[in-house]
């Protein structure tokens, strides 16, 4: 995946529901498949959500996330994103990932 210039990227953190806060610059996978997320051991409780649930891309113009043909959807603010579209976040917003877990994004510096 190509990266924009790091002084167009935008600086996103995603806070989990278990406390932690990740720093998201480029790329991440969220899914319960441990080759796939590197977050797929803190997912392993969230049944709901798939092995390769989606993606979130970073972009000079914000956050993409594309849905991976998921079996319970992905979301942003209650709103579906696509099966295997990407959907553009250009402010703070809740992602949801399948009906239970919610992640705060927070854009800026």
């Amino acid at each position: 995946v190509a990266e924009a210039d790091g002084a167009d990227n935008a600086r996103a953190v995603l806070e989990w529901p278990w406390g932690q806060r990740t720093e998201l610059t480029a790329h991440m996978n969220i899914g319960r498949d441990y080759q796939f997320s590197s977050l797929a051991k803190e997912l392993t409780p969230y049944t709901h959500v798939s092995r390769k649930h989606a993606e979130l891309l970073v972009y000079g113009d914000g956050v993409w996330v594309r849905d991976l043909g998921s079996r319970n959807g992905t979301f942003v603010n209650d709103e579906e994103v696509p099966k295997g579209q990407a959907y553009l976040i250009d402010s703070d917003s809740i992602i949801r990932f399948g009906p239970l877990l919610a992640v705060a994004l927070k854009l800026g510096a």
